[in-house]
């Protein structure tokens, strides 16, 4: 491990960047900072890059770390700072956040600012302007950024959000604000140049999805959180494709996460102290240390150094300018001992080495060395492979990247334990790896590449445990397997591996759940002696607050897969029937709660009926009567004829009178008036209104739903003709549902008498022996139009 830390530590071929001079405190650095952008101004994007890496970004990383290492609200320094940055540094950079886009070209750059702001924003000493001000800076940063730059930053989003504490707000409005702009990225068609999201990166909206969903689900009721997390979730929710299925994927990064939830650093490397290095291995991790020493000295003396039994920086002599072969055995130790480590790190990770002879001998006849500028020096001309021409593998770069910051937190814990046992301190580059600046990750990244590169020049095959696993299963799964089979062993289809039928599926689980603990809502003795008040449980809550809102937007975003046809431009998107079946239930369960319930839901029946709204316009009609017959008798038909009841009991209480049950002054429900008015009219119209525009209405306005539809109308033109003032204001609304009504109706219902002939009435060849295919109450109705 000590070889590691030397080698971590050793001098780099360039001095490092200094930001500003060394004894300007944090109120110098503001007024350096505003009369440089109030005088002077930053005109270009390379000058305001140059600016955050080596002025800014410093600062920002010491912020977090003050934060952490000591107790930053009584620091003078950690709070001179915090104000610095506050006040003056974000401003600034979110005034000229435009110079982030199109800068792929400084991506470390970008990665490692977004890194180390987000870091700062779980900072406790932070006043609520200071948040506010990272807040609107990450807004302004993220919303300039391509959607795959943003990945890294969703793994540590998918730990981090689902705790919803006072650190998730900031998260939270981001996450917001970027799935609103990139929602197209996620859908199936993809987002113009920007193209379609990747499995990970949809893998990670569905699991921040189901994290915050949960979490809100299981915790009290909290207006202000409440209020952040809903647009979250339904900015993520209706980015999501519905049909988006979640498969196998190395998730290593779920349990590799070194940073606390409370932006501590707390270094997490691979413990290798199992692994034992095969004896074949040593010569080619000797070869290696004596081509990275050779590479190591040819930079220097193409710099002007030259070999000296002393170290002198102004003379450029090094004492370990000379052969690998005469170092001493420290020396040597510390180039092999973090080959030793990464070749370990690989094995317990999964990954196999296997070297082939002959594509050794390949690789040897065709590599060239590399020569210094200026030949032998003093005896000693280092003579590297010349590997810069050898590309690596997308595969092959994440490993390696994955190996540098497995290095730096070897190096971060080593460094850590040295300064605990000296009684504490702080270190500038004590910090997650990806915050560090592209100079400071270029060490340990480099020596990672110029490895496996190496690695593959000696002959060796890299194949990662993931490859072979996922190629065995190809082989024994045959052409086209029908079922996947989970952890459990049990057999689960593809249509329940979607996004949207196990949505579905949380769905209706807290309907029920609402549904249920609604009705055995009691009046609470609290707030009145008369008992005129209820308390409602924390499911009911969760689902008036968070439920019913969310499918609102999300049906609104995915109707057309709920209702699509196929052979249409979408067909390749489409609800399964058991998708379909779900929302007709989902629709029918909360109407039949709020009409028997609507007193319980107070403020939250307006949301209830927009809800209802949407919900039936996804409704696709025609699929459900085909295949889910049984749900049209048990959900659909009792839907319309409690409607049907409801307005024929207000008509009937209006003809004797009841003043105080129309109004529902007395009796309060579905009886009423104002229900009429808030529920039941809105809704009527807006399935009328469906069925029409997909012509639906030949499907479902048939047999007892059909003779139900003529006790609603005939109520509704009762009520709409009626001379009572207390119908006027009404009177609108009665008018657009029975337009509604005309234009889904399958009947001529103006011309009854042409009734037999059409093959979508009742009365089409109705004859005594068909009555008793109906209901009695149908029967009955029926006998008296025959006769």
């Amino acid at each position: 491990m000590s070889g590691v830390c030397s080698f971590y530590e050793a001098d780099s071929s360039s001095p490092p960047a200094v930001s500003l001079p060394p004894g300007l405190i944090p109120t110098h650095k503001a007024s350096i900072m505003m009369f440089l952008e109030r005088v002077y101004g930053i005109e270009d994007q390379a000058t305001f890059f140059r600016i955050l890496e080596d002025a800014i970004l410093p600062d920002l990383r010491a912020a977090t770390t003050l934060d952490i290492q000591v107790n930053a609200s009584e620091n003078d320094m950690a709070l001179a700072l915090n104000r610095y940055i506050g006040s003056c540094v974000l401003p600034i950079l979110t005034n000229y956040s435009h110079f982030f886009s199109d800068a792929d070209h400084a991506s470390a750059l970008l990665d490692s600012t977004l890194n180390t702001v987000y870091r700062l924003s779980k900072c406790q000493s932070l006043t609520k302007g200071q948040m506010d001000a990272v807040s609107n800076f990450l807004i302004s940063f993220t919303n300039q950024l391509r959607p795959p730059m943003m990945t890294k930053l969703l793994r540590k989003l998918t730990h981090d959000v689902p705790v919803l504490n006072e650190n998730t707000v900031i998260p939270l409005r981001v996450l917001t604000s970027y799935y609103e702009r990139c929602g197209r990225y996620y859908s199936v068609g993809g987002w113009g140049s920007y193209g379609s999201a990747t499995e990970e990166e949809k893998r990670l909206t569905m699991m921040l999805f189901t994290g915050i969903f949960d979490a809100l689900a299981q915790r009290s009721y909290d207006p202000e959180l409440f209020s952040k997390a809903l647009p979250c979730l339904s900015a993520i929710g209706c980015a999501l494709s519905p049909d988006y299925s979640l498969s196998n994927h190395d998730d290593h990064w779920l349990q590799d996460s070194s940073e606390d939830f409370n932006g501590s650093y707390n270094p997490q490397p691979v413990d290798t102290g199992r692994i034992k290095l095969n004896q074949n291995y040593d010569v080619t991790i000797n070869r290696f240390a004596e081509h990275f020493h050779d590479c190591w000295a040819i930079k220097k003396i193409d710099q002007g150094w030259v070999f000296g039994t002393n170290y002198d920086d102004e003379r450029k002599t090094h004492p370990k300018l000379k052969p690998y072969h005469l170092l001493d055995e420290e020396s040597k130790s510390k180039y092999m001992s973090p080959i030793k480590e990464n070749l370990k790190v690989m094995l317990y990770w999964g990954w196999s080495l296997e070297q082939d002879q002959a594509r050794l001998q390949a690789n040897r006849e065709s590599m060239r060395r590399r020569m210094s500028k200026d030949g032998a020096h003093h005896g000693y001309s280092p003579k590297p492979f010349d590997l810069r021409n050898m590309t690596l593998t997308r595969e092959i770069q994440a490993l390696a990247e994955r190996l540098a910051e497995n290095s730096h937190d070897l190096w971060a814990k080593t460094k850590k334990q040295e300064l605990e046992e000296i009684g504490g301190g702080v270190h500038p580059q004590l910090v997650p790896y990806d915050t560090l600046t592209d100079k400071e990750k270029r060490k340990v990244r480099d020596h990672a590449q110029e490895l496996l590169k190496f690695l593959q020049f000696q002959g060796y095959r890299l194949n990662s445990s993931s490859d072979t696993d996922i190629n065995q299963q190809r082989r024994k799964s045959g052409s086209r397997p029908s079922k996947d089979k989970n952890s459990d062993g049990v057999g689960v289809s593809a249509t329940e591996k979607r996004f949207a039928y196990s949505l579905l599926e949380k769905l209706l689980g807290y309907f029920d759940n609402a549904s249920s603990n609604l009705m055995e809502t009691r009046p609470s003795s609290r707030f009145s002696r008369r008992g005129s008040y209820s308390t409602a449980s924390e499911d009911v809550k969760f689902f008036a607050k968070v439920v019913l809102p969310f499918v609102k937007k999300y049906y609104h975003a995915h109707k057309d897969y709920f209702v699509g046809k196929a052979g249409s431009s979408t067909s390749s998107s489409l609800a399964s029937v058991k998708e379909k079946e779900m929302t007709a239930s989902l629709f029918c369960k909360l109407a039949a709660t709020l009409r028997t319930k609507i007193t319980a839901f107070g403020h939250d029946v307006n949301i209830s009926v927009r809800c209802l709204q949407v919900l039936v316009k996804a409704v696709d009609a025609r699929s459900v009567v085909k295949n889910s017959p049984e749900m049209v008798r048990a959900s659909l038909l009792p839907f319309f004829n409690n409607a049907a009841d409801d307005l024929a009991q207000v008509v009937d209480n209006l003809n004797k009178g009841r003043f105080s049950h129309v109004k529902g002054t007395i009796t309060r429900g579905a009886t009423s008036l104002d229900y009429v008015h808030m529920v039941l009219l809105p809704v009527l119209s807006s399935m009328f209104d469906h069925l029409g525009a997909h012509n639906f209405g030949p499907d479902l306005i048939v047999g007892d739903a059909q003779l139900a539809c003529y006790r609603i109308l005939n109520s509704l033109y009762c009520l709409g003709t009626s001379n009572n003032v207390i119908i006027n204001r009404h009177r609108p609304a009665l008018g657009e549902c029975l337009s509604s009504f005309a234009s889904c109706f399958p009947v001529a219902f103006l011309e009854p008498e042409r009734n037999k002939f059409n093959r979508n009435s009742l009365m089409y060849g109705i004859e005594e022996e068909k009555l008793a295919e109906h209901s009695l109450e149908a029967q009955g109705n029926l006998r008296k139009w025959v006769d």
